[in-house]
């Protein structure tokens, strides 16, 4: 699935998105404004695979359409099928180069 606009577009996360995640979350200045301190590999790795794998969200890389590169990411989490509702959203944008 593909959301696009004039200079973005959505797609879904993937594993080949890790090593930019790690990048983000190593940044002081990028996970100071998460509200969290700057996270090692392997726990960027868990965190990450959690997103992959969660049954109760969605997660969509925010590709630059000119350069064909991750800068963030979006997500509906904690989603109640039920009454078809997300009770988080957010939006991540870990490339401070924009």
């Amino acid at each position: 699935m593909a959301l696009r606009g004039k200079h973005i577009y959505l797609r879904s996360l993937r594993e080949t998105d890790f090593e930019d995640f790690c990048a983000w979350y190593a940044d002081g200045q990028v996970t100071r404004l998460l509200g969290m301190k700057p996270s090692p590999r392997d726990k960027t790795k868990t965190m990450f695979n959690q997103l992959l794998n969660d049954p109760n969200g969605v997660y969509f890389g925010i590709i630059k359409k000119n350069e064909e590169r991750i800068i963030g990411y979006a997500f509906l989490a904690k989603i109640l099928r039920s009454h078809r509702i997300a009770r988080e959203f957010g939006i991540v944008i870990g490339d401070k180069n924009l």
